[in-house]
């Protein structure tokens, strides 16, 4: 049965306040109280700490949250500083995420509270005219609610639809060989930068160091887990593009909270399937569903036929480990998602979108270029 809410009294943005490690254990109670509805009700677990996942691909980063009269976690809301490349340049950005409601709570005038919190945050990193970013599951009927009633709220504007594809992991067979594909070494890492910094400037908002080469090194800590990165090598050996494949299992892991009738009975089939297929079994409700994100995806936009060989390597790699799904992040317009054809992935689509503290962005145009997509950094 679905909870009401509660009237609860928030006059004002100083109940908004920083979090900090003593918050931890209410950050995570409120996370997995609030599940993404689909096919797949999944809640995210980020135990045994709410902050690691922050640091991921951020040069800093605050929690603002507010409470209730009765001291209960009301909701929270992350503002983080990042470094990416927009139209070719570097440029620093604030990026928002985190917007979570506990359902008890929705309509208490906390979201509110907490978008003019990050809009006042912002302008330590970006001034007022520089851009805030943010990402929306597109169809989020709450999140278009708060920016279209007259709440004095930041104008915020869609730039591109960015998909996150899950893909199945079970046998497949691996095309033609075009070129060579085999796991990267650290002997790579260098030559796998040069590569970055020569292709990453053309997407926009790709980040200036590639995320999961950072953390493989032990630049963010080795309590990210460790990423495995696949090259692609033309004829003559030189690295032509690569990916990182990191399992997220260290720092959030996928409770299924319920499937769809039509998904139910889909799973029944997978579940007969899976020990002659190699798929991994999908758990029942309360199970945790593993899957693994790519990162670090370099490779030429005119290349799909690239790609699908790299994911096809991941996909063998993570064969029989518990991994379930592989997920990779595109622009919708990117000619590389006919790398996807045949291989049954399912898309989650959202909306990258953009606002500023002077009410609204009027910067550079973002929307004019691929944007480049890391599910794992949303």
């Amino acid at each position: 049965m679905r909870s009401s809410a509660v009237e609860v009294s928030l006059p004002d943005a100083t109940c908004v306040r920083e979090a900090g490690p003593a918050d931890n254990d209410s950050l995570l109670e409120l996370t997995r109280a609030c599940p993404m509805e689909g096919d797949i009700g999944l809640c995210v677990d980020r135990s045994p700490d709410f902050f690691r996942l922050c640091w991921l691909g951020n040069s800093s980063f605050r929690v603002g949250v507010v409470y209730g009269p009765d001291g209960t976690l009301v909701a929270c809301a992350t503002l983080a500083e990042r470094r990416a490349w927009v139209r070719g340049e570097p440029v620093r950005l604030a990026y928002a995420s985190d917007l979570k409601v506990h359902p008890r709570y929705r309509g208490s005038g906390a979201a509110p509270l907490l978008v003019r919190w990050v809009t006042e945050q912002s302008r330590d990193i970006v001034g007022d005219p520089g851009p805030i970013l943010l990402t929306v599951l597109s169809g989020n009927r709450a999140m278009e609610r708060l920016f279209a009633g007259d709440r004095d709220l930041p104008r915020i504007e869609s730039f591109a639809t960015l998909r996150a594809h899950a893909v199945p992991v079970f046998h497949r067979p691996m095309p033609e060989p075009c070129f060579g594909v085999e796991p990267a070494t650290p002997e790579l890492h260098q030559e796998m930068r040069a590569l970055w910094n020569l292709r990453a400037p053309d997407r926009q908002l790709s980040p200036l160091r590639p995320l999961g080469l950072d953390v493989a090194s032990g630049a963010r800590g080795t309590d990210l887990g460790t990423p495995r990165h696949f090259v692609a090598r033309d004829a003559g050996g030189r690295v032509v593009g690569f990916l990182g494949l990191w399992d997220e299992h260290r720092v959030k892991q996928l409770r299924v909270t319920g499937y769809s009738v039509r998904l139910g009975a889909a799973r029944t089939a997978i579940n007969l399937l899976a020990p002659f297929i190699g798929a991994e079994r999908l758990p029942g409700t309360g199970g945790i569903l593993r899957s693994a994100t790519v990162v670090d995806l370099c490779v030429p936009h005119d290349a799909p036929e690239m790609l699908r060989a790299l994911l096809l390597a991941a996909n063998r790699a993570v064969l029989r480990s518990g991994v379930a799904f592989l997920t990779v992040g595109l622009d919708v317009r990117d000619p590389l998602k006919a790398a996807l054809q045949g291989l049954h992935a399912q898309p989650t689509d959202f909306l990258a979108c953009a606002s500023a503290a002077a009410g609204e962005y009027r910067g550079p145009p973002l929307g004019g270029r691929l944007v480049h997509f890391e599910p794992a950094m949303g």
